[in-house]
């Protein structure tokens, strides 16, 4: 995820087929990521602040 401009904070949490990892591109806004096991980002969505407890 480095290699493609992200930046990671926390811990991923593992999913039966994925797993989703709050990140954020450059400054932007926190985006939650699904990273499946080859380490292809399929899906981004805004990050939900409760469940991530979103950094400031």
């Amino acid at each position: 995820m480095k290699k493609a401009g992200w930046t990671v904070t926390g811990k991923p949490e593992r999913k039966p087929k994925h797993f989703e990892v709050l990140a954020r591109h450059d400054a932007g806004d926190w985006t939650e990521l699904h990273v499946d096991f080859a380490g292809v980002i399929y899906k981004q969505k805004v990050a939900d602040h409760e469940k991530w407890n979103v950094p400031t």
